[in-house]
């Protein structure tokens, strides 16, 4: 009876390594039902069970791994269209943040040093540092995400009036380092440079409203116009900002196709062309005075005439956007209802099972301790009954609370400057 109970279960439990097992038991019955017979079975179910166990961590780590591997797909995939849609270049960023301080009244980032950021043996690679301008007072707190880390023995103000800003990088470090300061779009010191742009950067003090740029990459004068659409939630939170831009033909005569926009492809090359311009601006061949005084008498007619289309074009975009926030307020409020109802099942789950404990039968060391267990026990238990109560309100309300603050409030389309791509042949 005990052979046969221990061979079901060993074809129960251990599946098709059960087989390697009866193999063993066949070896054994050979010699007949002999008073060690049971002790020889016992080894081999052990074996089995072991060599289960490895079978079993194996195929886990290759879940593992299989895991691993969709995860750097599915990173390397976010990163590419992270890429297209930011397209950023640390040396635009630089630009841009040159710009916002001289906005702001202080000088440029100035070229520093270059460090050796080598890794072990691999080929020399070097990085190009920067230092930070000299800057008021209000930047302190600022400026004290640049300053080195502060030792135990500084005060603060002595940590403050005696350690500079270290050199900055726009471009990342290729290994972990204290000397110098990584400047990216979430950096702080980053942050409050570019909210200049957010807060006045359009206003007429700032920033030109007419350009004219030399273009060697087209015999065709264009004219760009740009404005800037901006979606806002629920309590004026800022959804959505977004520069757009209509360009068209810039025909001097004002006769047949004058300012007529061209298509959405022209529109995106011509935009293109005006990012690439501006990284070709140093040393460009400069615009006579006629045709600048020209054009920026030309320019406010030039806005009237193309500024419909730009708000044709904010509409179809901000349609586009509209609905990918919907989404993403779908998705959201979706995760947190599983998140919730999750939590909801393991609390009740853990109730259901925390019958009334016998303290009686804790091993503690004297009664006080048995009490003190046993109010323990109780407010923990009274503080899950309690959050069951509530979870049931969150989620009649807290999901679609969630969903709503993506919905659109307000829609604002504001102009911000017009451009004149102006060819080298004229």
């Amino acid at each position: 009876d005990v052979l046969v109970e221990k061979v079901e279960r060993i074809q129960r439990e251990l599946g098709s390594i059960g087989q390697v097992v009866m193999e063993r038991i066949e070896e054994s019955l050979q010699d007949g039902l002999s008073p060690s017979l049971l002790s020889r079975i016992d080894d081999a179910e052990n074996e089995g069970q072991k060599r289960r166990g490895v079978v079993g961590a194996e195929l886990e780590g290759q879940r593992d791994l299989k895991r691993l591997k969709l995860e750097i797909d599915q990173a390397g995939r976010i990163l590419s269209e992270s890429r297209k849609v930011m397209n950023f270049d640390p040396s635009l960023l630089r630009d841009a943040v040159d710009v916002g301080l001289e906005l702001s009244g202080f000088a440029r980032i100035a070229a520093a040093d270059e460090i050796d950021d080598s890794m072990g043996s691999k080929a020399p690679v070097s990085l190009q540092t920067f230092a930070v301008p000299p800057m008021s007072a209000a930047w302190a707190r600022t400026l004290d995400k640049l300053r080195p880390a502060k030792t135990s023995e500084e005060t603060f103000w002595q940590w403050r009036d005696n350690r500079a800003p270290l050199p900055v990088v726009f471009e990342p470090p290729q290994r972990l380092r204290d000397d110098v300061v990584h400047l990216h779009l979430a950096h702080p010191y980053v942050q409050r440079v570019l909210s200049r742009f957010l807060a006045q950067g359009f206003s007429a003090q700032d920033l030109s409203r007419v350009t004219v740029m030399r273009n060697k990459h087209d015999d065709v004068a264009r004219v760009l116009v740009l404005g800037r659409l901006t979606l806002f939630g629920p309590g004026a939170v800022r959804l959505h900002d977004e520069l757009l831009g209509v360009a068209a033909e810039y025909n001097e005569t004002h006769t047949g196709n004058h300012l007529k926009p061209f298509s959405v492809d022209d529109d995106k090359r011509a935009l293109s062309m005006l990012e690439q311009l501006f990284k070709e601006t140093q040393g460009s061949t400069s615009i006579p005075q006629r045709v600048r005084e020209r054009l920026v008498r030309s320019a406010p007619d030039d806005m009237g005439a193309l500024w419909k289309h730009v708000e044709a074009e904010a509409d179809a975009r901000a349609h586009d956007a509209e609905q990918k926030l919907t989404a993403r307020g779908a998705k959201e409020a979706e995760a947190l209802s599983r998140i919730l109802k999750n939590q909801k099942a393991v609390i009740g789950k853990k109730i259901g099972g925390q019958t009334e404990m016998n303290f009686d039968e804790t091993p503690a060391a004297n009664p006080e301790d048995r009490r003190k267990a046993m109010k323990q026990w109780q407010s923990e238990r009274d503080s899950m009954t309690r959050r069951l109560s509530r979870i049931d309100d969150e989620l009649r309300t807290e999901p679609l609370e969630l969903a709503m603050s993506y919905a659109t409030a307000l829609r604002r389309v504001v102009p911000v400057g017009i451009v004149y791509l102006w060819p080298e042949t004229r």
